[in-house]
């Protein structure tokens, strides 16, 4: 993705390894737009921190992914359909992409 020119969110626990990682990325892409971000998946508080910060920096992407969460709650997407089998009426479009 930072090949294409998108904006790259790293969330790591570790500061240390997110910089090295983030480092390591821009060595690989110069001009890579990577942010780093922390999150403890262990830690329900960073997690909320990092959800909060997220939608702060990113409101775009954060309503795309609120309006999936929405469309895949209320969606029956079963075994058969996920995986690809339309016998049974296969997979619904998300909102964005009617």
């Amino acid at each position: 993705m930072a090949r294409e020119d998108a904006e790259t969110v790293l969330a790591r626990r570790s500061t240390e390894r997110g910089q090295a990682a983030r480092d390591a990325l821009r060595a690989e892409v110069p001009g890579a737009k990577a942010e780093l971000m922390a999150l403890d998946l262990a830690s329900l508080a960073s997690v909320e921190r990092f959800v909060a910060e997220f939608a702060e920096r990113y409101q775009r992407l954060a309503a795309f992914a609120e309006e999936m969460s929405d469309f895949l709650r209320t969606s029956e997407i079963s075994e058969s359909k996920h995986h690809g089998d339309r016998s049974r009426g296969g997979r619904r479009s998300p909102p964005s992409a009617r």
